[in-house]
């Protein structure tokens, strides 16, 4: 046995497909869950897959139904579209409804009396965004009742933060992300907050940086993340800052001496679609750990230029690991499908395995309306693939 030193890095996908009859109703589904784990070099990664499958058997109608919808359009009224100033008002009014004169030690008290309520939790914590757009102030002092609370009332509040979009909830939030008196657990949360947080800040980003370079375990991890995140953000008003960000991840990448470290920088550095990335990546898609190669092809989805296409399409034409090229192929989705059709067609008439060839059928269904190419790809796929599923898929392209 080799002893490791972490856990290392848990990779959770999962997929639903849906199908539906004539009319547009939910008939079936079909709903996989695949979890990996890499390890630190010398142990090997571990996979496991779930699968779930539900049909229809039997439906009957609800009489008391009946005339419902006819009775509440009858209470419907017309109105003209408002002008922006309006809409802004309107924004603000409505807030001022959903807060409805509460204050914020009321709402926080709310959390922690309807823990088990999840309903009511999320009504509050909408609640509590409003109340932080109406009142920036709020940001603050919910910073600070943030060391009082239980562990899962602070997670509901570092989510509400997040949800605020102010600059001071994002000031608020990377303020929690470097207070060292939180704990760990609160600390990622804040800082996996920051990351989908919006405005993008320089403070955010200065907050995100630090924790990168000197924070530990899943704060660090969380963080990393996130700053591949806000640094996208960034890159239009503040590409000093953006490129910055590269640096310090393409720096933290390069010493990383685990799997689980180099999964993180790269997602990381994927998520600011920057092409220093691409040695980077060339160099993890020959990683032994499929896990890693996961992770590169995800780093190439934003990148430009015909190097991450060519990358991409051989990963998805060569490499040994299902769980790989069905990553690549999903990466493959976020770019100009002309570029893939080629590797596409190819895959789609060798690869062994449905969902692989699932995930290159629903880049095709998303391309279909602007591409002719690749709609008659599609089309070639509903009338000739071996899974019943995938002509499934592929014939909804021909549907829209």
């Amino acid at each position: 046995l080799v002893p490791t030193s972490q856990v290392g890095a848990v990779t959770a996908r999962s997929r639903a497909h849906l199908e539906v009859d004539a009319q547009g109703f939910v008939v079936g589904a079909r709903v996989t869950e695949r979890t990996s784990v890499a390890f630190e070099r010398g142990v090997a990664s571990a996979t496991s897959v779930g699968e779930l499958t539900a049909r229809l058997v039997s439906a009957a109608p609800d009489l008391a139904l009946l005339g419902s919808y006819a009775r509440e359009q009858a209470t419907l009224e017309e109105a003209g579209m408002a002008p922006v100033g309006e809409l802004l008002a309107s924004e603000r009014q409505s807030d001022e409804v959903l807060v409805g004169g509460a204050k914020l030690e009321d709402l926080t008290a709310d959390l922690r009396r309807h823990r088990s309520e999840e309903a009511t939790r999320a009504h509050t914590m909408a609640r509590l965004e409003a109340l932080v757009r109406l009142d920036p102030s709020a940001a603050r002092r919910l910073l600070v009742s943030l060391r009082t609370e239980d562990e899962a009332t602070r997670q509901a509040l570092l989510a509400s933060l997040g949800g605020a979009g102010t600059e001071e909830a994002v000031e608020a939030l990377a303020d929690a992300a470097e207070d060292a008196a939180l704990s760990d657990d609160t600390r990622a949360s804040a800082a996996r907050s920051l990351g989908l947080a919006t405005p993008a800040t320089p403070r955010a980003a200065e907050a995100l940086t630090s924790l990168t370079e000197s924070g530990r375990g899943e704060t660090r991890s969380a963080a990393s993340l996130a700053l591949g995140s806000v640094a996208r953000g960034l890159a239009g008003d503040h590409p000093d800052l953006t490129q910055s960000a590269v640096t310090t991840l393409t720096r933290e990448l390069t010493a990383a001496t685990s799997a689980a470290d180099r999964i993180v920088f790269l997602r990381a550095l994927g998520n600011i679609g920057d092409a220093a990335v691409l040695p980077l990546a060339r160099a993890a898609l020959a990683d032994p750990e499929p896990t890693v190669r996961m992770a590169a092809a995800t780093a190439l989805r934003f990148v430009p230029g015909d190097e991450a296409d060519a990358l991409l399409a051989q990963t998805l034409l060569r490499d040994s690991d299902m769980d790989v090229r069905e990553e690549a192929a999903e990466a493959c989705g976020y770019r100009a499908i002309d570029a893939h059709l080629a590797s596409f067609a190819e895959a789609l008439g060798k690869e062994p395995l449905e969902h692989v060839r699932l995930e290159i059928v629903r880049a095709l269904v998303r391309a279909a309306p602007t591409s002719p190419e690749a709609l008659a790809l599609a089309r070639k796929v509903a009338a000739t693939d071996a899974s019943d599923e995938v002509r499934a898929l592929a014939a909804a392209a021909l549907q829209g």
